[in-house]
């Protein structure tokens, strides 16, 4: 099976990085291949033998605009490596998600909270603990009381924003 596995960055720069090259690793030894597709490049991206890896500039939520060239440098992809299944381990530019969810089935993992904290993180930093609340407007409130992210309002309305965007994209 040849599995394509789409991730922020490739090489180390935090822990879905690592399990990023340790799934696929894995897979091939259990004799698959795998294809990555990453936005950036890792901290030191060592790329290994056998493994075909594509840079797609772009392909991240963040930031808007770049969509279209992103979609149509991995829709040729797709077309070049013909992948059975896609395992995406970060939040996708729209265009270029719609691009890949149409080609092939599509497994989405998600790393971290992006779905339901504005912050990313659901930890309130001045009593740390976790944060009880669903989205809602109690985030404007507890970024100020709790200093869970910034407080900036500009900042504030944005990453809320940022976050049912990706509510949409991930539905």
């Amino acid at each position: 099976m040849k599995i394509l596995q789409v991730v922020a960055m490739y090489g180390s720069a935090g822990g879905v990085e690592v399990h990023t090259q340790e799934i696929a690793s894995a897979l091939e030894r259990a004799g698959h291949s795998c294809v990555v597709v990453y936005g950036a490049p890792g901290l030191d991206l060592h790329h290994v033998e056998g493994r075909r890896e594509y840079q797609v500039p772009g392909l991240l939520s963040k930031p808007l605009g770049r969509g279209a060239a992103a979609a149509r440098q991995l829709e040729a992809i797709l077309q070049a490596e013909r992948p059975d299944v896609a395992y995406v381990h970060t939040f996708m530019e729209p265009a270029a998600a719609t691009v890949l969810v149409r080609a092939q089935p599509t497994v989405f993992f998600a790393h971290t909270h992006d779905l339901y904290c504005p912050a990313g993180s659901k930890h309130l930093q001045r009593t740390d603990r976790v944060c009880p609340h669903r989205p809602g407007a109690i985030c404007f409130v507890q970024a100020y009381l709790e200093r869970c992210q910034s407080r900036t309002p500009l900042a504030l309305a944005r990453n809320y924003l940022e976050m049912m965007r990706m509510r949409w994209w991930a539905q």
